[in-house]
């Protein structure tokens, strides 16, 4: 996690983001080790009964899958580690990276507040036709999966919406200071 210093000086909305973003990496990790759990299931089941779990390709596919992509976004670009162009910033004034970093937000703020809401509109209509696959002969619904997307960008979205007032403001950490503290 990243370290309290960079915590300080923070207004107190801050703090719910933060947990908001925890929580949500939180819940991509237990994604991860439900489908690695269902995988080696599925392939003990094909060893033994000579046949897969039902469902096993819309789930790890519908829902594993699309929480591992989309719910830790936030928490990827507050530890830094989205891609990025350092080759010039490094040269720049610290106040002009960070002016930088501040337009870098306002452009992923709009992109992502754009795929948010075409999310959203796909998750409202897939709820509304009752999405859901078949396989297996099972009706598996995969509806409630199309909210992953939404929730992971629209966090992301608040996530640098806050960074972006942190510049405003005259409290945004340094880049180099979040990509040196940010331990799993």
């Amino acid at each position: 996690m990243i370290k309290n210093n960079l915590r300080s000086g923070s207004i107190r909305p801050w703090a719910a983001v933060d947990k908001i973003v925890d929580l949500l990496m939180v819940a991509a990790v237990i994604a991860v080790l439900l489908m690695m759990s269902h995988v080696t299931a599925d392939v003990i089941s094909r060893l033994i009964l000579g046949r897969s779990l039902p469902g096993t390709i819309v789930i790890v596919s519908e829902y594993y899958m699309v929480a591992c992509a989309f719910l830790p976004l936030a928490y990827t670009e507050r530890l830094g580690h989205h891609i990025s162009m350092d080759a010039i910033s490094g040269l720049l004034p610290r106040r002009w990276g960070q002016f930088q970093v501040a337009c870098g937000h306002l452009v992923t703020l709009v992109v992502f507040s754009l795929l948010t809401y075409s999310a959203w509109l796909t998750a409202l209509k897939k709820y509304k036709l009752g999405a859901f696959d078949m396989e297996s002969g099972l009706r598996l619904y995969v509806w409630p999966s199309y909210w992953l997307l939404p929730v992971g960008c629209g966090v992301l979205c608040l996530f640098v919406a806050m960074r972006f007032l942190q510049f405003l403001i005259g409290r945004m950490p340094d880049s180099e200071q979040l990509r040196g503290d940010s331990q799993l």
